[in-house]
C-alpha cells in the first residue's frame, strides 16, 4: 500500500470525521483491514509528514517504527501491524487515534454463538448440547466458563469437528462480560444481541415498508423521529445501576492495552 502523499494528508475524510470512519470501517469486514491501514497511514501522515519527507507533520514528531496489534472489526479480534509515531521532543510515543477507536473490547451474543454450534450436530443432540453450552456461559467468573467451554470443545471434537471449530472461533470475544468482571450483574441483558434486535424491530415497523428515499439525509431524518418516538416506550435494561461498573471496566482495559503496547514497544 502506497505512503499517503500531502495531499491525503489534508483531504482524507477520517481526519476531519473520524468518528463517522470508524463505525464504518467495523461493518465493512471484508475491506476492513484495508480502509484501517488506509486511516492509520493518513493520521501518521498527518503528525509525522510524508514518508521518507523531512518536512511536514507536527513539530518534532517522528517515525518510529511499527509494532504488533490487534483492532475489533464488528465482533471478530484482528491482528494488524500498527505504526509508531514518537514525539521527540517530549521523548514519548503519540497514541493513534484510529488504532484506539479501534481497541474497544466486543461483546460477542452467545444464544448466536451457540446456534451456530448446535446447527452443525444431529437434531437429537442439538436439546442435550444447547443446555450444556448455557450451563458452561451461565459460570460467574471468566475463568471458571472458559474452562468449563474448552471441556466441551474437547467432547465436541469427538462428535463433529466443524462444530467444535465453530465454538473455538470467537471464544474469547463471547466472554468479555466475565473478563470485565460484571457478567453477574450485566449478563442477562448484554450476553445477546436481543435489546438492539427489539429496537430494530421497532424501526422497521415505521420505515420498513419505504423504499423510496429522496436523499441520504431523508433517511438519516426519518431514523432519527422513529428513535425519538419509540425512546419513551423503551424500558431499563436489567441490572441498569451496574453500567458504571462497565464504564470504569471499559476504560480499564483500553488503558491497560495502551500500557502493554508501551512496554513492548520499550
Amino acid at each position: 500500500m502506497k505512503a499517503a502523499t500531502h495531499q491525503d494528508m489534508t483531504s482524507h475524510p477520517a481526519l476531519t470525521d473520524l468518528d463517522t470512519m470508524i463505525p464504518l470501517i467495523q461493518a465493512l469486514i471484508p475491506l476492513g483491514l484495508q480502509a484501517f491501514a488506509e486511516v492509520m497511514q493518513a493520521e501518521v501522515a498527518q503528525r509525522a509528514g510524508p514518508k521518507y519527507s523531512r518536512t511536514g507533520g507536527q513539530p518534532n514528531c517522528v517515525r518510529w517504527g511499527r509494532q504488533p496489534g490487534s483492532i475489533f472489526l464488528a465482533d471478530q479480534k484482528v491482528p494488524v501491524p500498527v505504526q509508531r509515531v514518537r514525539d521527540q521532543a517530549r521523548r514519548q510515543e503519540l497514541p493513534l487515534q484510529s488504532y484506539q477507536q479501534l481497541q474497544t473490547p466486543v461483546q460477542r451474543c452467545q444464544w448466536h454463538k451457540r446456534e451456530n454450534v448446535v446447527a452443525y450436530l444431529p437434531e437429537g443432540h442439538r436439546g442435550p448440547w444447547r443446555r450444556k453450552l448455557q450451563a458452561a456461559y451461565q459460570q460467574p467468573t471468566y475463568a471458571e466458563a472458559k474452562a468449563a467451554l474448552l471441556r466441551l470443545h474437547q467432547e465436541l471434537r469427538l462428535l463433529n469437528e466443524s462444530a467444535a471449530r465453530s465454538l473455538l472461533e470467537g471464544l474469547e470475544e463471547t466472554l468479555t462480560l466475565h473478563r470485565l468482571v460484571v457478567f453477574p450483574q450485566l449478563g442477562l441483558s448484554l450476553k445477546t444481541t436481543n435489546c438492539l434486535e427489539s429496537l430494530n424491530s421497532l424501526v422497521a415497523q415505521r420505515v420498513g415498508k419505504v423504499d423510496r428515499w429522496r436523499t441520504s439525509d431523508q433517511k438519516q431524518r426519518w431514523l432519527a423521529a422513529s428513535l425519538l418516538d419509540i425512546e419513551p416506550r423503551l424500558r431499563r435494561i436489567k441490572g441498569f445501576r451496574a453500567l458504571p461498573l462497565l464504564r470504569q471496566a471499559l476504560r480499564t482495559a483500553v488503558q491497560g492495552g495502551e500500557e502493554t503496547a508501551a512496554i513492548q514497544a520499550a
